[in-house]
């Protein structure tokens, strides 16, 4: 008797060794699959089987981290990390990520855009995923718009707006806000009272250095939905429109977008903010500041935008 206990204690032994590590085994394939679209396998875990079956890449997750601490400093550096990291794994969702905020950070908006829209609409990834912050679609937004790709700019800045408050600088939500409103603006033709939302929400945060490239933005929401009226009245709080011209020539737009104290515009744009502000009181510079809108904003520009202009900008400068 006690030997066929001591048999049955033995087999069960047995068995639950081989059936002990199917548990985490599985929970641990299911817990990684989301983390691995994003960064495969970098998650720290203190689960032993998931260490044991799923040894982390270490030089892919070195290299990425290199990358992503070489951004802000050296992004040229952060790009080449970025480019060995993607060599070492067949799914380098993460340093294609990083390479793309490299590239804008180099001024390079075009490659930074493509890489952006293709992890971001193809792979399905979101803020839940390790590895990826707010800030990564922020700077997917920027590059958007320096590519006038304004309807995919508008996508994530609406994911930013609910995640606003991770983002700790009153300055750059600010900054996001302004470009949000700009940038719903070119999409859409009768968002205007949403725009002037956001505005206001922008105005809200301690941004002192805002304050001039505000008004102007709020005049040109007020003129774009036909209220003049509203329009002379927030421009009259500037005077005129050197001082906004003031503050877009002592702080021109930086090579990298995200490092830029002043938000990021569509080509242009800022011309139409002048415009806005000089149409109340500078009626010749108002007109050159037009021009200058249509001229450099070229095809990309909606059309429903050019209603504002003055017809004397959209005819030919005739010479003498």
């Amino acid at each position: 008797m006690l030997l066929k206990r001591q048999r049955s204690a033995l087999v069960c032994g047995v068995i639950a060794l081989f059936l002990l590590p199917v548990a985490p085994r599985a929970e641990a394939k299911a817990a990684l699959a989301q983390k691995e679209t994003i960064a495969p396998l970098c998650a720290q875990s203190t689960h032993f089987w998931r260490r044991f079956l799923f040894p982390r890449p270490r030089r892919y997750c070195k290299l990425l981290f290199q990358a992503q601490a070489s951004l802000s400093s050296q992004p040229k550096r952060a790009a080449l990390y970025a480019q060995e990291a993607i060599k070492e794994t067949k799914r380098p969702i993460a340093a294609r990520l990083v390479l793309a905020q490299a590239e804008l950070a180099l001024g390079n908006s075009q490659t930074a855009h493509s890489i952006f829209q293709a992890e971001l609409e193809q792979s399905g990834i979101s803020l839940a995923h390790e590895f990826f912050s707010v800030f990564i679609l922020v700077s997917s937004a920027r590059a958007a718009i320096l590519e006038a790709d304004y309807v995919f700019a508008l996508k994530q800045y609406k994911k930013v707006s609910l995640h606003l408050d991770e983002i700790k600088s009153p300055h750059e939500q600010g900054r996001i806000l302004i470009e949000t409103a700009t940038v719903l603006s070119y999409v859409f033709p009768n968002k205007g009272s949403e725009a002037r939302m956001y505005l206001r929400a922008a105005g809200r945060k301690n941004a002192p250095l805002l304050k001039e490239v505000l008004a102007g933005a709020l005049a040109l929401a007020f003129l774009r939905e036909g209220k003049a009226q509203e329009a002379n009245q927030v421009a009259t709080q500037l005077g005129s429109s050197w001082k906004l011209g003031w503050v877009f020539s002592q702080h021109a737009q930086a090579r990298d977008a995200n490092s830029a104290p002043l938000p990021v515009f569509p080509q242009g744009e800022k011309n139409a903010l002048l415009a806005a502000v000089a149409q109340q009181t500078e009626d010749d510079e108002a007109l050159d500041h037009w021009r200058l809108f249509v001229r450099q904003g070229g095809r990309a520009l909606p059309v429903h935008l050019l209603r504002t202009v003055p017809q004397a900008a959209l005819s030919p400068v005739s010479t003498p």
